[in-house]
């Protein structure tokens, strides 16, 4: 298969951020396939022409058959693995073995300088295999008023977050994918300024941003 024409793998694909990235994609015409748990509902919700690959991502047994031939990597972190050095990090060594040339990772803000998050071990594994990567360092999403908030704020007024006595900012930003394509040679770049240089590209903030 011609690199150019493999297609671009999306962990949390029915998700908030990654049914976006699968929405951009689709627009442009780049090819990707859906990985999750359950192919079959991923089909239901996104339809029946989206193609698909298991993937769980607490099971490394699985990662090998959903990286094969794959040109690209769209990884996130679900809330539920904490332990990234054997399952996230173990996902980007296959990856990389199986010839992936570019990974995308959803981040957090911040990330580089807090080693306490997961974020933090997945961006440092990355820089060290030296694989070309883009890092999207996000803050709080405003979808997750409507969803992962939206209890809270219903039946007490508040957001709940992890910050014991302190103060927390909440800057919203939206998750969809507005500006995403693919630039030349796989490598990421953002358009609102001079992109770093490879094989490591950190984002944050708003501009137009190709991510394969």
């Amino acid at each position: 298969m011609n690199d150019a024409l493999a297609p671009v793998l999306i962990t949390g694909a029915t998700g908030n951020v990654g049914r976006e990235v699968v929405a951009a994609l689709q627009r442009l015409g780049l090819p990707c396939v859906a990985a999750g748990i359950r192919p079959a509902g991923i089909k239901v919700r996104l339809g029946a022409n989206i193609e698909t690959r298991a993937l769980d991502l607490s099971e490394p047994r699985t990662y090998d058959e959903a990286v094969r031939g794959m040109r690209g990597l769209f990884l996130l972190r679900p809330p539920a693995i904490s332990d990234v050095a054997r399952t996230l990090n173990v996902l980007c060594d296959r990856a990389i073995a199986a010839g992936v040339a570019h990974i995308t990772f959803l981040s957090v803000d911040g990330a580089e300088r807090q080693s306490w998050v997961p974020h933090h071990a997945v961006e440092q594994h990355l820089s060290a295999r030296g694989v070309s990567a883009t890092l999207l360092r996000a803050g709080f999403f405003a979808q997750n008023l409507g969803d992962a908030y939206r209890r809270d704020i219903r039946e007490d007024d508040r957001l709940y977050v992890p910050a014991g006595n302190g103060r927390r900012q909440a800057r919203g930003e939206d998750c969809r994918c507005k500006h995403i394509g693919a630039a030349p040679g796989g490598a990421p770049s953002n358009k609102s300024g001079p992109p770093p240089s490879p094989p490591l590209h950190g984002f944050a903030g708003s501009g137009e941003l190709a991510l394969f």
